[in-house]
């Protein structure tokens, strides 16, 4: 059964305060497009506003090329957004660098340049430390969060189990569907990564605990976290010689997924039905829970 990782999409730039967003409006500031070569002036020679809405052009710019799939040219003007903004201290300008390092990682993982995406989402999260702004604290968990699914991609195990840990302990609390979508899928992979490492019993736990917090959610994300979940603790403790408790795991994977029309929950439960019917094949009869032996 392949791995599941979750990518995450572009963010958008919030909002720009009224001063800034005036200047675009009255042509103080591009709307779109910044030239790029030779680069304009820095920060520290125009208006702190005038600043603030040609960073955020160019982010915009950036973000319409890359949801258009041009993620190379995405990346230059990312590039170009930290490097002329990178120094500065005000606030809405570090929003916009740590958003441009945020999105600058998604388009370099979607040219397969994760070594190049992963040192981006950690300068961001190195730059944006525990925030407590909502909006800027969902794109560090965003980066926390890819980060841990790059490491994860690249083989790099132990580090992945740890990155995940840091996902789950600093964000644990966010409340927004999207989020816990995230969340869920996160603490899947970690047991999925664990049982790969060959510790099913540090697997399991992980397992169960997904579907605790997470097996009433309706996010159509965390659904199909859920129903992978089920059939990755079935595949564990079969493994482990536990066949009654496999078939229980996959019976409750159908029981609740049986009819879903989401293609992602689908394939999982045509996988399930297929595991069950070559389990059903290798055994005799009904499989049941060994019994104790009584002590004289």
């Amino acid at each position: 059964m392949a791995t599941a990782m979750r990518r995450c999409c572009a963010i958008r730039s919030r909002p720009l305060r009224a001063d800034a967003e005036a200047a675009v409006r009255a042509g103080t500031a591009p709307e779109h497009v910044v030239p790029l070569d030779p680069p304009a002036q820095t920060h520290g020679r125009i208006p702190t506003v005038k600043a603030q809405a040609v960073a955020a052009s160019l982010s915009q710019r950036a973000h319409e090329l890359q949801q258009d799939g041009r993620h190379g040219e995405a990346i230059a003007i990312y590039e170009d957004v930290v490097r002329r903004f990178g120094e500065d201290h005000d606030p809405q300008l570090r929003d916009q660098v740590a958003l441009s390092l945020l999105n600058g990682g998604i388009a370099l993982d979607h040219l397969g340049r994760k070594r190049e995406a992963l040192a981006a989402w950690e300068e961001m999260a190195r730059r944006s430390g525990d925030p407590s702004d909502p909006w800027l604290r969902h794109c560090v968990f965003t980066s926390v969060y890819n980060r841990a699914a790059t490491l994860q991609a690249l083989g790099r195990h132990q580090q992945a189990v740890e990155a995940y840990d840091e996902v789950l302990s600093r964000f644990g609390d966010l409340a927004d569907p999207d989020d816990r979508a995230l969340l869920a899928a996160a603490m899947a992979e970690q047991g999925s990564i664990l049982a790969v490492l060959g510790r099913p019993s540090e697997a399991l736990p992980v397992y169960d605990e997904v579907l605790r917090r997470f097996g009433d959610d309706e996010h159509p994300g965390t659904q199909s976290t859920v129903a992978r979940t089920l059939l990755l603790k079935a595949a564990a403790v079969r493994r482990q010689g536990r066949p009654w408790e496999a078939d229980a795991a996959t019976a409750e994977l159908l029981r609740r997924f049986g009819g879903s029309q989401d293609p992602a929950v689908a394939e999982l439960v045509d996988y399930a039905r297929r595991d069950e019917q070559r389990a059903l094949g290798g055994s005799s009869g009904t499989r049941r829970r060994p019994k104790r032996q009584r002590s004289r």
